[in-house]
C-alpha cells in the first residue's frame, strides 16, 4: 500500500475495546470510531480488526491476545519518532478538549 508510505497509520490498527478497556464490562465485538472524520482511515480495507472484529478469521488476527502479544510486541522494535505521544500530552489533550 504505497498511498499510506510515511504516514502515521496509527487508526489502521485499532485495539480490541476489551484490551483498552479492560474491566468495564466491554466485550470485543464493540469497536471504537473517531469522533474527528479527518482521523478516520482513509483506507478502510486496510485497517486491522483483530479479535472477535477480525475480517480474515482463522488467521492470527483473530486471536484475542493478537494486539498485545504480536502486535504491540512488534512495534516496540521500531523506532518512536515526534508523531508519538507520551500519555501525559494524550491526557492533557482529552481534558483539555473538554470531550
Amino acid at each position: 500500500m504505497k498511498d499510506l508510505a510515511g504516514k502515521d497509520i496509527s487508526v489502521y490498527f485499532p485495539p480490541p475495546i476489551g484490551v483498552c478497556c479492560a474491566g468495564l464490562g466491554t466485550n470485543n465485538r464493540m469497536q471504537m470510531r473517531y469522533a474527528n472524520a479527518t482521523s478516520a482511515a482513509a483506507f478502510p480495507q486496510a485497517v486491522h480488526w483483530s479479535s472477535e472484529l477480525a475480517v480474515w478469521t482463522g488467521t492470527e488476527l483473530s486471536r484475542d491476545d493478537w494486539y498485545n502479544s504480536i502486535f504491540l510486541k512488534k512495534m516496540n522494535e521500531f523506532y518512536k519518532g515526534p508523531v508519538v505521544w507520551d500519555s501525559q500530552q494524550i491526557s492533557k489533550a482529552v481534558n483539555d478538549d473538554k470531550r
